[in-house]
């Protein structure tokens, strides 16, 4: 029997500055990072650890800085994927009827305009929005450094 491996394409909303939210597997606040970047800029190269929490600079794998609702919403795709796959195979042991009845998968992620913007004098090109009630310093995503807001 062979196995063939599909992959799914998903797209999850930029606000409209085009900044990705983005939540610290560590202390779980929200920031988002700019996907949307000036055309020739290439992206700043992080430690081999990944990005750091603008908040408490913990560094940490990319692919650990899902939301809560960015999580429940791939689950949610690849589980239809599979139930539509099962259905096209005669295996119709999931109840498709109730999941045709959710909302839309692609509403759930909408992106609002919140936060405010902050650059880094060590990498210009890697802005972030943080909380708007944020007080005090953050830390670059790229290297660390700390800067006052």
């Amino acid at each position: 029997m062979s196995t063939r491996v599909r992959r799914l394409a998903l797209s999850i909303p930029l606000d409209s500055d085009g900044y990705l939210r983005r939540e610290c597997p560590n202390c779980e606040r929200d920031f988002k990072r700019l996907v949307n970047k000036a055309p020739n800029s290439k992206p700043a190269q992080t430690a081999n650890g990944g990005p750091y929490c603008p908040y408490c600079g913990l560094q940490s794998p990319s692919n650990n800085w899902l939301t809560k609702a960015q999580v429940d919403f791939t689950r949610r795709v690849a589980a239809e994927h599979v139930a539509r796959a099962k259905s096209h195979l005669g295996l119709r042991s999931l109840n498709l009827r109730a999941m045709r009845s959710a909302p839309s998968l692609e509403d759930e992620l909408r992106e609002t305009d919140d936060m405010r913007i902050v650059d880094f004098p060590c990498h210009p090109t890697e802005s972030i929005k943080v909380s708007e009630l944020w007080i005090g310093s953050i830390h670059c995503p790229v290297c660390a450094n700390r800067i006052s807001i």
